[in-house]
């Protein structure tokens, strides 16, 4: 489209191939797999399509089976279209007055104006221009209206067939009589029912709201040797809803319980109307539910969540499969064989008062030889619940802000937001979480206590300035401690100086450990240039320093590197004379070992292969 739009703003000449002759069309595209075809059909009246179609076959077993069929058909569109486009309509009359109104100043408009409409200017110099605009424009508007309502109604039908059943059917008059009503219902769905449906959420935590789609509704007759039909069904059930709402007051309940449920239903039968109707039905279901239960209580610089335990088991993911019997009108469950019955629950904590489990029940008939394949053995089930203890009755989460002065005279201001978690019952466990943030000292530090396990961690981060010879410095330290005990601190500095004088370090020291390390990198520029870079690293019983130092002028150019490394081995290593002695005895036997059919040992051998 781009490329034809191109060539017409170029008063260019299509290519035949391109030329539009209103000729119908078809389109086809065969494969070993299958077909695709389109056709576009016209008719001599007008010119645009009546008809628009797209499908697609698949072939399978030496047959040919519908994929998909999408299609419109439409007529009556020509007036509209020219009451828009044409050579009187809306839109050429409105730019011809954008154009007289806008005069010399838009003349890249006025020449896609006359590549568009050609002798555009020529018609306009012979025609009196009205002076008011806004009015012409306003004129043109209502022609458009009067054409358009005046004109015969357009007629569109669009369809889409899905593997040979019809999916959707819809025509313009349907959509028009639809709209209609929508608009007559419009304050009732856009006013009346939001409210309702906002004063029932907000008043109650009992509503309920659900929803069933049924799909992949096909059946099917296969003819048997008796002269009895077997008949084959398959259908599908999506189920969504949730309960909940909330009644906002000093102490707000809230309550969110989502469900879906999916259920396959496949049968398999004779059927004759009046005679005989039976068969079995495969019932497969996949079900998910969780709840949300909470009173929140809100006050001044406090807010507090309240969480009751469950109850009762809930299903994260539930697969079941069972078998009916149909008969005479009745059905009946097809029990399960009892022998080789598996059942089988695993359970491990989630947290404290809850279990996620693991449950598996299906009947293995492998030792059994008359027994029919899985899944007709019977009911199986699969499922991931959350199980509760019953020790826990309530989990509890408080959330507080408050405003501290600490130090000399209470002077610096510290913003304090903690965070308490705790569990109600035969099993109480508290947790607190704190955030701290000093303004004088621009520090940073959080805590987190849970008595119970024994953890009492720390994380501290300030930013530091200091003056080192009168020369600012800036940096930051990130301090980890563990019951007051330092654990692990890292820390940066870095100097600027008019880009003379550069300067960044990194240190990091693990005490636990005995461990740190140090990274100076320092550039220096006046006469000459000169950049340091030094790394030190301490173990137990082992240093490393790494020093290079570059510089150059324009008239030489120095490098300088020094290593030093510094090893402990026999501290490192206890007894280490005793693992020598036993190394040297080891090879010593290897090596006095003699070659076969030889008088030479092993020793010779390869002393004469290192020489």
């Amino acid at each position: 489209l781009k490329e034809l739009i191109e060539v017409a703003l170029q008063d260019k000449l299509l290519p035949k191939k391109h030329v539009f002759n209103r000729l119908s069309k078809n389109y086809k595209l065969s494969s070993p797999l299958g077909s695709v075809q389109s056709n576009i059909i016209f008719d001599d009246r007008n010119t645009l399509p009546k008809e628009l179609k797209l499908e697609a076959s698949m072939k399978a077993f030496d047959h040919s089976y519908d994929m998909f069929e999408v299609g419109v058909e439409g007529a009556g569109f020509e007036p509209t279209i020219k009451a828009f486009f044409g050579e009187k309509g809306f839109l050429h009359e409105t730019f011809s007055q954008l154009m007289i109104f806008a005069g010399e100043s838009a003349p890249m408009l006025r020449e896609v104006l006359d590549r568009i409409s050609p002798g555009f200017h020529q018609g306009r110099k012979r025609r009196q221009v009205p002076e008011d605009h806004l009015k012409a424009i306003k004129e043109s508007f209502q022609k458009l209206l009067n054409d358009v309502r005046f004109s015969a109604a357009p007629e569109a039908t669009a369809f889409f067939w899905l593997l040979g059943d019809e999916i959707g059917y819809m025509k313009t008059t349907e959509m028009k009589k639809m709209s209609e009503t929508l608009l007559m219902y419009f304050h009732i769905f856009i006013r009346g029912l939001p409210a309702q449906a906002f004063f029932k959420l907000t008043s109650s935590t009992e509503n309920e709201m659900f929803f069933h789609y049924i799909f992949m509704e096909t059946s099917f007759s296969l003819p048997t040797g008796s002269g009895f039909p077997l008949k084959f069904s398959l259908s599908g059930v999506f189920a969504p809803g949730a309960r909940g709402g909330l009644t906002p007051s000093a102490v707000t309940d809230v309550s969110f319980m989502p469900s879906i449920g999916l259920e396959f239903i496949t049968q398999m039968g004779v059927h004759l109307p009046d005679y005989m109707d039976a068969g079995t039905e495969m019932h497969t279901n996949l079900y998910h539910e969780s709840s949300f239960n909470a009173k929140v209580t809100v006050k001044k610089n406090h807010i507090k969540v309240s969480i009751p335990a469950p109850k009762s088991n809930s299903q994260l993911l539930s697969v079941r499969n069972k078998m009916l019997s149909i008969s005479s009108g009745q059905t009946k469950l097809v029990p399960s064989l009892v022998e080789d019955q598996v059942d089988y629950t695993d359970c491990r904590p989630l947290f404290k008062g809850l279990n996620l489990c693991t449950v598996v029940s299906y009947c293995n008939a492998s030792s059994i030889e008359q027994a029919p394949y899985f899944p007709l053995t019977g009911e199986t089930m699969f499922a991931v619940e959350i199980q509760p203890t019953g020790k826990v009755s309530e989990y509890t989460a408080t959330v507080t802000d408050e405003t501290l002065r600490e130090g000399k005279k209470g002077r610096p201001k510290v913003e304090s937001l903690k965070l308490t978690l705790r569990t109600e019952g035969e099993e109480s466990v508290e947790a607190t979480a704190s955030v701290k943030y000093n303004h004088n000292k621009k520090a940073i530090s959080t805590d987190l206590v849970i008595p119970d396990c024994n953890v009492e961690a720390g994380i501290n981060l300030a930013v530091t300035e200091s003056d080192q010879d009168g020369r600012k410095m800036r940096g930051f330290t990130i301090d980890v401690t563990n019951k007051n005990i330092p654990q692990l601190t890292l820390s940066g500095r870095a100097r600027h100086e008019m880009m003379k004088e550069v300067m960044l370090q990194l240190q990091m020291d693990i005490p636990s450990l005995k461990t740190d390390a140090s990274l100076t990198a320092i550039l220096k520029k006046d006469d000459n240039v000169l950049m340091d870079f030094e790394s030190v690293i301490h173990l137990p019983e082992t240093s490393y320093q790494q020093k290079a130092s570059l510089k150059y002028d324009d008239d030489k150019f120095h490098v300088e590197l020094k290593t030093d490394l510094n090893a402990e081995i026999k501290k490192m290593i206890t007894n280490a004379e005793g693992h020598h002695r036993k190394l040297q005895k080891l090879i010593d036997d290897i090596l006095d070992q003699k070659v076969a059919k030889t008088d030479m040992k092993l020793r010779h051998i390869v002393t004469k292969g290192i020489e």
